[in-house]
């Protein structure tokens, strides 16, 4: 069985940058990019060396012109989708055998 490896800041930076990064490309399918005025992703990452359990918190902050249809259902699956890889991504660079 694989469990999360001890996490240091580096680390916690580079999963917070790929979730980020993941929500704007995932937000980018769904949406023209002539829609979307402004966008702020804030993703917060903690690790509790203790219970070894990781903490990820997103925000999305989005803009859009008013003839949008982008939806916040939309904008949930997309994050959600973003946050699936998320889990891969982890699996694949945190993860160690017990």
């Amino acid at each position: 069985m694989k469990v999360l490896k001890d996490l240091s800041e580096d680390d916690l930076v580079t999963i917070s940058d790929f979730l980020s990064n993941e929500i704007n490309r995932e937000i980018g399918f769904i949406s023209n990019p002539k829609e979307i005025i402004g966008m702020d992703v804030n993703v917060k990452v903690a690790f509790d060396d203790i219970d070894k359990r990781l903490d990820v918190d997103t925000d999305v902050d989005l803009d859009t012109d008013s003839l949008s249809n982008l939806g916040e259902d939309a904008i949930g699956e997309a994050v959600d989708r973003a946050y699936k890889k998320l889990d891969n991504f982890i699996d694949a660079h945190f993860k160690v055998d017990e």
